[in-house]
């Protein structure tokens, strides 16, 4: 079988030990399912170091031999047939979008069916302070992203994957490559919208809409069905690949999308969740977009592609 490594991008300075413990854990267990060895990847910025030194070819070896040799003592636990030679890439500026562009073209080199990264979730001050590289990633990645955050349950195997989508044209183009993982990985997918709540889409139908204008909307009915017929389509094109795929449309009746996707039965019974990132919501500190409030609180990894723009 041809090896194709899923790429681990790994923060060697990570203080929490929880992510850490969680990051490994998926990270042997993509390895086993996939059949596929990891590798290792870090970025050293090297933007401390004199630009005009004498010595800083010197310096930058220096700090990548140190970075390897941190990352061997780290990932000693794991079997050595499951990581290959760890690999440092260098970087100038600590610019987050810089790094993950570094990331996202060496798995496109390595052709990498996938990238692996730990999420702090970080909201809010502190997104906007400090940034998310994961985030960034996420947003400019060609190469689908795994991702795990330090309130993950542990997950021992891949076999039931949700995938959530609003089933418009752009979030159904991932559900192919999400197609490819599951077979991959020999699992099932379920195909999860979320509808609005009848009683709000009701409200909403009876408020006025102003003088010398009509109101064409679909009922809630008429809107549900039109859904299933595209979701049906997915649950087609999957089946037609060999794949084991539901459909379940739900109503949302939580205060938010992101709290009726959590909530849900079927995310409480899967171990992995997929959605699509359909814009660059790296710059989005304090609001950002349900796959970003997805990743941040998701109590299972969640498989994430950028579609579109």
């Amino acid at each position: 079988m041809t090896s194709h490594p899923i790429v681990w991008a790994i923060d060697l300075y990570q203080e929490n030990t929880r992510m850490w413990k969680r990051s490994k854990e998926l990270a042997a267990c993509v390895s086993r399912t996939l059949g596929q060895p990891l590798q290792p990847v870090y970025i050293s910025d090297t933007a401390f170091f004199r630009p005009l030194s004498s010595d800083l070819a010197t310096k930058v070896k220096q700090a990548k031999d140190s970075s390897r040799t941190r990352m061997k003592r780290l990932l000693k636990p794991l079997h050595d047939s499951e990581v290959n030679e760890p690999a440092v890439l260098q970087a100038f500026g600590f610019n987050e979008e810089v790094e993950a562009k570094k990331v996202g073209r060496y798995a496109i080199r390595s052709k990498a069916p996938l990238i692996l990264a730990a999420t702090e979730g970080r909201r809010g001050l502190a997104r906007a302070i400090g940034g998310s590289f994961v985030e960034t990633l996420v947003a400019k990645s060609r190469v689908p992203v795994l991702l795990v955050n330090q309130e993950s349950r542990p997950v021992r195997e891949i076999r039931n994957i949700v995938f959530v989508t609003d089933l418009s044209r752009a979030s159904n183009l991932a559900f192919k490559k999400i197609c490819d993982f599951a077979l991959a990985a020999n699992a099932r997918i379920e195909v999860l919208s979320i509808l609005p709540d009848p009683a709000l889409w009701g409200a909403e139908l009876a408020a006025p809409v102003g003088v010398g204008y009509s109101a064409n909307i679909p009922s809630f009915a008429s809107e549900k069905k039109r859904l299933k017929r595209i979701g049906d389509r997915l649950v087609r094109l999957g089946r037609e690949k060999g794949l084991d795929v539901s459909l379940a449309l739900e109503s949302n009746q939580s205060a938010s999308v992101v709290s009726a996707i959590l909530d849900s039965e079927s995310v409480s019974d899967a171990n992995l969740l997929a959605i699509a990132a359909t814009r660059d919501t790296s710059k989005l500190h304090f609001f950002g977009s349900v796959a970003q409030e997805v990743i941040r609180r998701s109590p299972i990894p969640v498989w994430t592609c950028r579609v579109g723009t």
